[in-house]
């Protein structure tokens, strides 16, 4: 549920059981949070909840987000770029991987501004699904592995995170029955790279053939 205009909540429906709440601001402004004072479920506080009855009190009090905040450019770091989708990733160490935080996509002016972020250390990826432009890492990186740190403080805004996006190469073609007249429509066409690092073909996009 949502909270009303003086802050309260109730989430109806439930049997009895054992639950956890979880509290998120969708604008971004504050930071995510489990009841109590928990910033992950596992690490949430059990809720009983018996047949009938109405469990009060359960509140919460939301910390101040941080937010990292730049424009999206075309090849002359000039033009802003509309639609680009500007995602945020942290560094999972008991995984040993990237986690994906969140994303926003860039306004008429290029803007973007990512919010609900807690102190720590982020990678930016920046990705115009058209294809129209190559995919990107702050800072003029092709990865997020290879990419810059960005450092954001508490209860901050890391602004000027910004990026020129190239524009991307493209593969076209037609594909046909067999015989080479017929057109066929709803193919999948799909692209792999090969990795030199990986020694293997890495999936990259793909679509599927219009009626001709």
């Amino acid at each position: 549920a949502q909270t009303d205009v003086a802050g309260h909540y109730e989430i109806e429906g439930l049997p009895s059981g054992t639950y956890r709440v979880q509290f998120t601001d969708g604008s971004g402004d504050y930071l995510e949070e489990f009841y109590n004072n928990a910033m992950a479920l596992e690490t949430g506080v059990d809720i009983i909840v018996s047949a009938k009855t109405i469990v009060a009190g359960i509140d919460a009090s939301l910390a101040n987000a941080s937010k990292i905040a730049g424009t999206v450019t075309g090849p002359d770091a000039t033009v802003p770029l509309e639609g680009i989708e500007a995602a945020v990733y942290r560094w999972n160490g008991s995984c040993e991987y990237w986690e994906w935080m969140g994303g926003v996509q860039t306004d008429a002016g290029g803007h973007y501004t990512i919010g609900g972020l807690p102190a720590g250390t982020f990678r930016v990826q920046f990705t115009d699904w058209s294809g129209e432009y190559n995919q990107e890492v702050y800072n003029d990186a092709a990865d997020l592995a290879s990419g810059a740190d960005l450092v954001v403080l508490g209860e901050s805004t890391l602004a000027n995170v910004d990026a020129s996006l190239v524009s991307a190469s493209k593969i076209a073609g037609t594909v046909t029955g067999l015989g080479g007249i017929q057109p066929l429509q709803g193919i999948e066409a799909t692209v792999y790279r090969f990795d030199g690092a990986s020694e293997e073909w890495e999936w990259i996009g793909g679509v599927q053939t219009d009626s001709d």
